[in-house]
């Protein structure tokens, strides 16, 4: 029925020079969003979140993940607008079809007011109201003071690290059972490792968001009150230490959070085309950190991790992956080897400054990995599968001196609370059920797609590539 109406559009529209050019322009606007639009759907808020943080070289890396007939698909699409442009001039425009212009005019808002063929664009428009409606809400909250209520803090360790990592998915970590061995270290590490954390959305703006500031029925969020001015309050002396870039009136909602803190380090500082950088650069900042100040405090590193293009995130870091789907899931379970030796190196460091220690990391979103037509991986934000929320979850700490293993669902809504406990707040307005040792099991878990609220249980789960 979508495609009959659609047909119907272009035959009474190609009479007449005004609804001509409605069509091309519509059908030219579809051009340039079918390769995003056959892999994430209609336009939403999330994209436009996306949308609103993606530099030039992100731009071009998303760009690069797609299949080449995604874009030969486009051009045709340009090419054949093109041409109905040109029969028009060449063959209708001194037609008189009034009736046909009529009726035209009668099916246009027919179509994408009253029928589902239009949801997509009625939805965009929807969707690009809330975004800017809540563009302003976020920066309305970022210059409020936060309103944390500290009931007591008993700090415990004198070094805390919180490591937020980018994309992985724990299905491809041998941590949590694949086949090949891409966590050696982890493997084997004294700490508590949780099988079962659900991040709070599929992409890192809106889980990140949730992830690191206070929500309220998962959907209104208090960007104040978040993990950097907690631990602030509580009296630890804070650092981030950030490999995503920051430009300036584009920074993202993540970096806004970073500028809570009392000292502030971005590798891609400033630069509107962020020049890669290896995650390992951070190694060096967080070295000075612990050698140069003794106090008791907590640094926050954000890597870049594997993302979207994760053969540009090694480096010279080695790939000794040569499985059957292709150079970018071999290079991405590289990166997860190599997020495995970062892991170490930190530990490392941590242990090096002889100060009691807690090593905290999750990825802030998953991946699911799909075939094109050549039988090759690509890796891809997937907010209808449950591959894009599947992210690891652990603590090593210094008086921890066995592997535990924690296979229990957990919601990233939660992270404030476990963090709160780790660094020994009690808050009212936190929850002291949920710590690393010990956690409520969660039923009916939550998360946010790209546009709604959804149970995770609900959502579709594809197979591992394990060969």
């Amino acid at each position: 029925m979508n495609f009959f109406m659609l047909v119907l559009l272009f035959l009474f529209a190609r009479y007449h020079f005004i609804t001509v050019i409605i069509m091309f322009v519509y059908s030219i606007i579809a051009a340039i969003y079918l390769p995003f639009g056959i892999t994430y759907g209609q336009l939403n808020g999330g994209l436009l979140y996306a949308l609103r943080e993606t530099n030039i070289t992100e731009a071009f890396d998303n760009i690069l993940i797609y299949p080449g007939y995604y874009y030969l698909l486009s051009l045709l699409v340009i090419l054949s607008s093109s041409y109905y442009v040109y029969s028009y001039w060449k063959y209708g425009k001194k037609s008189k079809h009034i009736l046909k212009q009529l009726i035209f005019l009668i099916l246009f808002p027919f179509i994408f007011i009253l029928l589902p063929s239009g949801d997509h664009v009625t939805d965009a428009v929807k969707q690009s109201i809330y975004f800017f409606e809540n563009i302003e809400k976020f920066e309305q909250s970022f210059n409020s003071q936060p309103t944390w209520d500290i009931i007591s803090v008993d700090k415990k360790n004198n070094n805390i690290v919180v490591v937020i990592g980018e994309s992985v998915n724990r299905e491809y970590l041998s941590l949590y059972g694949y086949h090949h061995q891409t966590t050696p270290f982890l493997n084997k590490a004294n700490g508590i490792f949780i099988d079962g954390y659900i991040a709070t959305a599929p992409f890192t703006t809106y889980s990140l968001s949730r992830t690191l500031a206070q929500t309220l029925d998962k959907e209104e969020i208090n960007f104040a009150n978040n993990i950097v001015t907690l631990a602030k309050q509580a009296g630890y002396k804070t650092y981030w230490i950030s490999n995503q870039g920051v430009i300036g009136i584009h920074d993202s909602l993540i970096s806004q959070i970073a500028m809570y803190a009392d000292n502030i380090k971005f590798l891609n500082e400033k630069t509107s085309i962020n020049r890669y950088r290896d995650d390992f650069d951070l190694l060096d900042e967080l070295d000075k950190i612990l050698v140069e100040d003794p106090s008791p405090k907590i640094i926050f590193v954000h890597m870049y991790g594997s993302h979207n293009n994760p053969c540009k995130r090694l480096f010279n870091y080695p790939n000794s992956y040569n499985l059957q789907y292709g150079i970018k899931f071999n290079c991405y379970l590289a990166t997860l080897n190599k997020l495995d030796a970062f892991i170490e190196n930190i530990n490392n460091q941590l242990i090096q400054a002889n100060k009691d220690y807690s090593l905290i990391y999750f990825s802030d979103h998953g991946q699911k990995m799909s075939f094109d037509e050549n039988n090759q991986v690509m890796i891809q934000h997937s907010g209808k599968y449950k591959q894009g929320y599947k992210v690891p979850l652990f603590i090593i700490k210094s008086n921890i001196k066995d592997h535990i293993y924690t296979k229990k669902n957990l919601s990233a809504f939660h992270f404030l609370d476990l963090f709160a406990n780790e660094i020994g707040v009690k808050s009212d307005q936190l929850s002291t059920e949920f710590k690393f040792e010990a956690f409520p099991l969660e039923s009916n878990i939550m998360v946010k797609t790209y546009d709604e609220l959804a149970y995770y249980d609900e959502l579709l789960d594809d197979k591992i590539i394990d060969q």
